[in-house]
């Protein structure tokens, strides 16, 4: 895997959890489920990406 892919994987990752982490902090009742959807589709995105370099 190229350095390029995995910096791409982290930020994306970080930006998910850097953006989940501040809204629940504003806003302690919204609901999750929506931020588990986007995480979800981003690793899924992520495996997928994997599979077409390996």
């Amino acid at each position: 895997m190229s350095k390029d892919f995995v910096r791409h994987f982290l930020t994306g990752f970080f930006s998910i959890f850097k953006i989940s982490k501040t809204t629940i902090r504003k806003k302690p009742e919204t609901d999750l489920s929506e931020y588990f959807v986007k995480i979800e589709k981003y690793i899924n995105s992520t495996f997928q990406e994997i599979k077409k370099r390996i």
